[in-house]
């Protein structure tokens, strides 16, 4: 047995930074004057009414019914807001309109798990891209179900990828991206969340057609930090067992983290620009896009694109796009399945966007810089 005696096989710092407004959903939704009020200067309060001074409550139930006149009154008193504001945030979407509800942001903005879920699929779609042709239609072949639930169809294939056998008399396997240990992030000061609109836009021809939306608070500026550490010994086995599944770990560990995500994300941008570039009313973000791969894929940097989080596409989170690029009938089979499970079209017929002052761009675009 050739244990490694350094707990960790590489460690790394991840820093990820916004490019367009990018909104990873807490589960949790904030309604439009009940929980949310517009404040003067663009800018929204979240109500926290869990934490509010019990005198204040009592006020507010006090006929009854929920009086949020009382709230009103106190917003209109800079000095009152700070008592009853979970946070001030700045908008660009009026809610005066339609809007009923906001999609708020994970506390931790980017969670950790968002991040090395990414991470994940970038090393599944380069450690697929390696493969010769019918090494990769057998694991395609194999590990994808299309006879479950689309949650559960790509498992089989994860696994092929990931798991890896576990020795001794517990048996089984373990995923071995559990070996992948991701901290919280840390923010920079200058990190800034807004209220937003993401659409839906159904592309036909060179026209779009807005189809669907959300309001939510995402990141559109600062840094978010993360520690990276990749364990040498798996700690879901004794060290006795190690030796059964180096190999394997050394598969995945002989795969750099810094060109898996790159490979991804540039195929990922490469896919965008193909879908936008004859659409005039993207002029904007098809030049963004053409800058952003000569920045971060023509020339060798630490620093790449992803892209992360919500209304990003299924291109963003599976390893489709290869499918598609290497083997095109199992990449339609694919498509008619989820069609007849979803019930509606499911392909690259749609782009997710948010308006900025120079026209609509796509959501969750950011830079990922790696360094030791």
């Amino acid at each position: 047995m050739n244990t490694p005696t350094n707990i960790f096989h590489e460690r790394v710092i991840a820093r990820v930074t916004p490019l367009t407004p990018t909104h990873v959903w807490s589960g949790k939704e904030s309604v439009i004057r009940l929980d949310t009020f517009a404040l003067p200067g663009g800018k929204i309060c979240v109500i926290d009414y869990e934490s509010l001074d019990p005198s204040i409550i009592k006020k507010i139930v006090s006929k009854g019914t929920p009086d949020l006149s009382v709230v009103e009154s106190m917003l209109k008193d800079p000095r009152q807001q700070a008592r009853i504001c979970r946070r001030i945030v700045e908008s660009s979407v009026n809610l005066q309109g339609d809007i009923k509800r906001i999609m708020l942001s994970n506390p931790e903005i980017i969670p950790a798990s968002s991040l090395k879920g990414y991470i994940r699929t970038a090393i599944m779609f380069n450690k697929l891209m390696a493969l010769p042709d019918d090494k990769f239609k057998k694991y395609v072949n194999s590990g994808i179900n299309l006879y479950t639930e689309p949650k559960n169809a790509a498992i089989g294939l994860e696994g092929l990828v990931f798991r890896a056998p576990r020795s001794g008399r517990a048996g089984g396997f373990i995923d071995i991206m559990q070996e992948v240990l991701i901290s919280p992030p840390r923010r920079s000061e200058d990190t800034k969340l807004r209220i937003v609109e993401f659409g839906v836009y159904e592309k036909i021809g060179r026209n779009l057609t807005k189809i669907a939306s959300s309001v939510v608070e995402a990141l559109v500026s600062g840094t978010l930090t993360f520690d990276i550490s990749i364990t040498s010994v798996p700690r879901a086995i004794a060290p006795r067992h190690y030796d059964r599944i180096v190999e394997r770990l050394s598969e995945i560990y002989g795969i750099s983290i810094t060109d898996s995500l790159k490979m991804f994300g540039c195929k990922v941008l490469e896919d965008e620009l193909d879908r936008v570039r004859d659409v005039d009313e993207l002029s904007h973000y098809a030049s963004l896009l053409i800058a952003w791969k000569r920045k971060y894929c023509d020339n060798g940097s630490n620093c790449t694109i992803g892209r992360i989080g919500y209304m990003t596409g299924h291109q963003a989170k599976t390893v489709l796009l290869l499918i598609k690029e290497r083997w095109p009938d199992k990449y339609k089979e694919i498509l008619s399945y989820m069609r007849e499970k979803t019930g509606k079209v499911w392909d690259s017929l749609t782009l997710k966007l948010t308006k900025s002052p120079k026209g609509l761009i796509g959501t969750g675009w950011c830079e990922i810089c790696l360094s030791k």
